[in-house]
């Protein structure tokens, strides 16, 4: 069967790679986490913002902007008296837009 996949066999089993890739993993792994991160790909948001579309309890969505943040997979900017969350990285934006293009399909 032909490989058909861009990466070579060495990146495959870089370490630097794979631990990113893990680290994505988990940050993907929370449900809550996950809707984050499909509200900040529409654009930036403040925490008030994010609680009321998406219907979430605010200390639940500050603990998981915190882990996501942890993971470099958002990134915060302080205006005021609030924090605005945006996705940290275009690939990432990418792969999301992907992932809701291919699940939303019937």
């Amino acid at each position: 069967m032909e490989n058909t996949s861009k990466a070579t066999e060495n990146e495959c089993c870089d370490w630097s790679l794979t631990r990113h890739g893990a680290t994505l993993a988990r940050g993907l792994s929370s449900i809550n986490g996950l809707r984050l991160l499909f509200a900040l790909n529409q654009g930036e948001k403040c925490v008030g913002e994010l609680v009321s579309l998406l219907g979430m309890a605010q200390p639940l969505a500050s603990q998981q902007l915190n882990m996501l943040y942890a993971r470099g997979l958002v990134e915060p900017r302080r205006s005021g008296g609030k924090v605005y969350y945006s996705i940290s990285d275009k690939d990432l934006a990418v792969f999301l837009q992907r992932v809701l293009e291919v699940y939303s399909q019937p």
